[in-house]
């Protein structure tokens, strides 16, 4: 390792680089009732606010959720009472 003012060597280590996968949404319908399957992939631990808009102006909180594996699925029961709805994911702090 070095840098402009010194270095130094040592044994050989293992770097392992530890970060947050981006947030990814995928969808599709229920099979089972009318609702709609919101599925959130990232770093698995990460804490997620799922939002939703009409407009793409204003955003609603829907969820909270804490991404307990790298992939999470959300069951939006009211979807079919919108005649259009947008969804994001929103990283937040721990």
């Amino acid at each position: 390792v070095s840098n402009p003012f010194s270095s130094a060597t040592s044994d050989a280590a293992d770097l392992t680089l530890v970060g947050n996968l981006p947030l990814t949404l995928s969808y599709g319908l229920s099979p089972v009732t009318d609702g709609f399957v919101i599925r959130i992939t990232g770093s698995a631990g990460a804490n997620v606010e799922l939002q939703t808009s009409s407009d793409l102006i204003t955003w609603l909180t829907l969820a909270n959720l804490a991404l307990t594996a790298e992939t999470a699925e959300y069951f939006d029961a009211d979807a079919a009472k919108f005649p259009i709805r947008f969804y994001r994911a929103v990283a937040t702090a721990p």
